[in-house]
């Protein structure tokens, strides 16, 4: 046994633990994870845990293989045979803790808020459905199809109440309490004047599309939709061609769409193409039109499968900002916010301008790019669906979209890094969250003790591994086990020495701040290196004459 390699041993041991972890968290989990999530969720869980007890396992490990070194075998001989192998094995699990972790970590919070997510967006689903909240139960749907379109829970609850949602929902917005302008009346008026007389002349295709037009001007008129019906059941009546009817209809409706997007009424534009290119998807004009009425929107809504995709692939942290200058007091709060490289988009955001006091709303979705907050999202899928601000000070913003908000996309992703827990900020980004916590007057204490303790982990595994060293060649027998129980025997001791370790760790967490409290935050990184290096020395020390104590008394 003692041609096997410490480092060879110490990755045997590390592997076992894993399948120990990984097993534990598959059959003692209480936590619901989506099926399509759960496997790779044990594998994170799993490779965690096996980071949290490394320094036991080293440990452990170190000590089995000195062990089982001959008694004529030094400390120092030993330690300059294993020093390289060491360093090069502990250099590589530093890698691993310092850069492949923290998002290991951040993924395995991902597939616990996704389920989550998805769990309460079903529950809220069927509870707003029997509420008979048909704009509720359309948006869980939504949020539950884009994490898991196939799972058995949608997919049952989307066969039951789509058709009724889809039948009786109306758009998420609110009321128009609006008066139509005598412009838009005066127009409707003479379009339906001029529909009167094509319809006497005998034109009744020209009357059916100026009746049209009309309507979309004025949609309250029902003498105009009356006059719809009419001209409609008429065209139907003479027996004309078929295609020639149904060519004239798409004519009709193409003008219609064309006539929002001229008035500026792209979402409605948007609405109409979107519907006949299901159906004429090779038209041309439907095609440029379409492409034109999605390039304006885009200027005025997003898409909520950007929300969607945003939030699949980000961990979302709750939102808070006050901005307090001398011109502007500025409040905002969201439920969930991530950042993408499409902008930052919030979920259940509120806003609220104080000084000046020129508005106050709530929206269920919104998108903040650079410094414009876009505050309306549409349905692509079905462009009839669309979510919209409820103002509460303000007029509401006819575009969708505030300009030059004091809120910078470049200032969300930052609040956003410093919501995050420290353990969890990637390793290239510490140091830039440390100044902009400076820069914002955020306490940076955990943070400077984020970066000592991942500076700290190569030197905790050099130090246990020594210290196992020489407590392996303490106890060395000349009894001849079998390589079997004695690596049995060593992984049954790993339990055995997590207590005192994370004794050790709390000690060390202790001097940690001990020294933050002491030493000015430039110098707090020099001074812990300081520490780390006595300690390592001391340690190197101890196991020596701790080795030396068999040779004493063999």
């Amino acid at each position: 046994m003692n041609k096997t390699s410490l480092s060879g041993i110490l990755f045997l041991m590390l592997l076992v633990f894993f399948i120990i972890a990984a097993v534990w968290h598959a059959v003692s989990s209480m936590i619901f994870i989506l099926p399509r999530y759960f496997f790779s969720w044990v594998l994170l869980s799993g490779l965690i845990s096996l980071f949290t007890v490394t320094p036991a396992i080293l440990l452990v490990g170190s000590a089995f293989h000195a062990e089982s070194m001959p008694t004529t075998s030094s400390f120092h001989d030993v330690v300059i045979r294993e020093l390289l192998p060491s360093f090069i094995f502990a250099l590589i699990l530093t890698i691993g803790y310092i850069f492949i972790l923290p998002p290991v970590e951040n993924r395995k919070t991902w597939f616990e808020q996704t389920s989550s997510t998805f769990n309460n967006a079903i529950k809220s689903a069927e509870n707003a459905y029997k509420n008979k909240n048909y704009n509720e139960t359309l948006q869980y749907l939504i949020i539950a199809r884009s994490i898991d379109p196939k799972n058995p829970q949608y997919t049952k609850l989307y066969d039951s109440v789509i058709e009724t949602v889809q039948s009786k929902m109306q758009a998420y917005k609110p009321e128009d309490t609006t008066i139509q302008s005598t412009d838009n009346w005066q127009n409707s008026n003479s379009l339906y004047l001029a529909a009167l007389k094509a319809k006497e002349a005998g034109k009744l295709l020209d009357a059916h599309y100026l009746a049209r037009r009309a309507l979309t001007l004025n949609p309250n008129r029902k003498e105009i939709q009356a006059l719809i019906t009419e001209t409609w059941k008429l065209i139907n009546q003479q027996k004309q061609d078929p295609k020639e009817v149904e060519e004239a209809e798409l004519f009709n409706k193409k003008i219609e769409g064309y006539t929002y997007y001229d008035s500026g009424r792209f979402l409605e534009a948007y609405q109409l193409f979107s519907a006949l290119a299901k159906k004429h998807g090779d038209d041309p004009d439907i095609k440029l039109f379409l492409s034109r009425s999605m390039e304006q929107l885009k200027m005025i809504a997003f898409f909520i499968e950007e929300d969607v995709s945003a939030f699949l692939r980000a961990t979302a942290v709750p939102f808070s900002a006050n901005l307090s200058t001398d011109d502007i007091v500025l409040r905002i709060t969201a439920s969930a916010a991530v950042s993408s490289f499409e902008g930052v988009y919030f979920r259940d955001l509120k806003v609220q301008m104080e000084k000046p006091q020129l508005y106050s709303f709530e929206t269920p979705f919104a998108r903040l790019k650079g410094n414009i907050l876009t505050i309306r999202a549409v349905d692509r899928e079905n462009p009839v669906n669309h979510w919209e601000p409820l103002w509460k000070i303000g007029k509401q913003d006819p575009d969708g979209v505030i300009m030059n908000f004091p809120l910078t996309e470049e200032q969300a992703d930052i609040l956003l890094l410093l919501f995050q827990k420290p353990q969890n900020i990637p390793a290239y980004k510490l140091w830039d969250s440390i100044k902009v916590a400076e820069r914002y007057r955020i306490n940076t204490t955990e943070i400077y003790l984020e970066v000592s303790r991942r500076l700290a982990y190569p030197f905790t595994l050099l130090m246990v591994i020594i210290f196992g060293i020489g407590m392996g060649l303490r106890f060395r027998t000349t009894q001849n086990d079998s390589f079997l129980m004695q690596f049995v025997g060593s992984c049954i001791l790993v339990p055995g020495v997590i207590s005192p370790l994370n004794i050790i760790a709390k000690i060390g967490f202790s001097a940690e701040r001990l020294i933050h409290q002491y030493t000015k935050e430039t110098t707090f990184i020099l001074a812990w290196l300081a520490v780390l290096l006595c300690t390592t020395f001391i340690v190197i020390f101890i196991s020596a004459k701790i080795s030396a104590f068999f040779v004493r008394h063999r």
